[in-house]
């Protein structure tokens, strides 16, 4: 009966142990796991001399910080010099067109000396473009009214640092063009009153030949002359103003695009500097290196037999040896192979050997890490994963088994995890 009893408190006990064996196998442990930054590799954009100091090595930049500045001295100023030669060559039209315009006004004064523009046809003519032009001016009007408040408003919106000056330029060459129109229509409508005023109170011509439709003719082409010229010298004084316009915003656009300023993109600390204040560079050269200290990552060595123990998504913790903090996180990334070396936005100690597979595990987001240590790259910790149910497991650690000898690659009996001196 004793003997019985004792064979069945052996069995308990055995199953109790076993039960307590299976239930460990919850994870998989790596106590050479490093924490390292993923790198930002700054490139010129253009070719260009650096115009700028970069901040030293390990220095901390906040998001948005300038970084380094290249200024480019191949820009083409092929089109600026193109429109300055339009607007000498419009000067000097314009200048030609005010002396055929007053030839023209002379010509009519000598006319209207000898006869009087009786023509009603040609006075109701003048009348309905009066009239028109005054509804075009009250258009114009209006547009130059919507146009100021725009400006205004942007000006406001510029006080307040919600506006970039280039809109807020925009803005005003609208006013300005707009401004120009009203004042052209203005002139015109002017030059109709003048013409309808001396139109008033004539009706006779004088005739010296006696022949009416010469004077009608010589009296028409003299205006059309002088209307000629005036809208001839009112487009080249709009198109000179225009070709202003367009120097000015060609010399803004060589001046954006004469520099580059590079941010950063995020808070980190340089890593390296590869130029210098008055390099020359060409584009696609690389200028300088941060760290992203926000969005650290662990890089835990496994061997290849142990990859199916992992699934992308698995939580994690990780303890840093340098501090009794343990953050969360979760499988980002599985290498079924050494690390991809062409990555080369890991910041890895040359200490750590490449051979072997490699689990990515990323921080989660509120893992509030200090940017003084992350970006430290012999930064070492202690990495836990929750590999997944018991059996499965069992499973990947029985597949890891196979092979394994001595040494680091043997399998903690007791605690059902996986060491790993990475």
């Amino acid at each position: 009966m004793r003997q019985s009893s004792a064979i069945l408190l052996l069995a308990v006990f055995g199953v109790a142990v076993a039960l307590l064996f299976l239930s460990n196998f919850n994870g998989y442990t790596s106590k050479g796991a490093i924490v390292v930054s993923r790198g930002l590799t700054v490139k010129a954009t253009m070719d260009g001399v650096v115009t700028d100091t970069s901040p030293a090595v390990g220095a901390r930049v906040s998001m948005g910080a300038s970084l380094v500045a290249v200024e480019n001295n191949r820009i083409d100023r092929s089109r600026l010099y193109e429109l300055q030669s339009q607007h000498e060559m419009n000067q000097l039209a314009l200048e030609s067109s005010q002396r055929g315009l007053q030839e023209s006004l002379g010509q009519l004064e000598d006319f209207r000396r000898k006869s009087v523009d009786y023509l009603a046809w040609y006075r109701d003519d003048i009348e309905f473009r009066y009239q028109q032009k005054k509804l075009l001016r009250n258009t114009a009007h209006q547009q130059l009214k919507l146009s100021a408040a725009a400006v205004k408003r942007g000006l406001e919106l510029a006080q307040g640092g919600h506006l970039v000056a280039t809109e807020l330029d925009r803005y005003k060459r609208n006013a300005a063009i707009d401004a120009n129109k009203l004042w052209l229509l203005d002139s015109e409508i002017a030059q109709i009153k003048r013409r309808i005023e001396v139109l008033k109170d004539s009706d006779t011509v004088f005739r010296e030949d006696g022949d009416a439709d010469y004077w009608t003719r010589m009296g028409d082409e003299l205006k059309l002359e002088l209307a000629h010229r005036q809208h001839e010298l009112l487009a080249l004084e709009l198109k000179s103003r225009k070709l202003d316009l367009q120097i000015d915003n060609e010399n803004e656009r060589l001046i954006a695009e004469a520099t580059e300023i590079h941010q950063s993109p995020f808070e980190g600390v340089v890593n390296a500097v590869f130029s210098s204040k008055g390099d020359l560079v060409t584009a696609e050269t690389p200028l300088l290196q941060i760290l992203d200290c926000q969005n650290p990552i662990a890089i835990v060595s496994v061997r290849e037999q142990a990859v199916g123990m992992f699934a992308v998504g698995q939580p994690a913790t990780i303890s840093p040896v340098d501090t009794d903090k343990v953050f969360t996180g979760y499988v980002q990334y599985i290498s079924n192979g050494p690390l991809i070396s062409r990555d080369t936005s890991l910041a890895i100690p040359a200490d750590v050997s490449q051979d072997g597979s490699k689990i990515i595990v990323a921080f989660d987001r509120n893992s509030a890490f200090d940017i003084d240590h992350t970006c430290s790259v012999s930064r070492r910790a202690v990495v836990s994963i929750e590999t997944g149910g018991t059996l499965s497991r069992v499973v990947g650690v029985v597949k890891s088994w196979i092979g394994i000898t001595s040494g680091n690659d043997e399998i903690a009996q007791r605690s059902g995890r996986q060491d790993i001196n990475g």
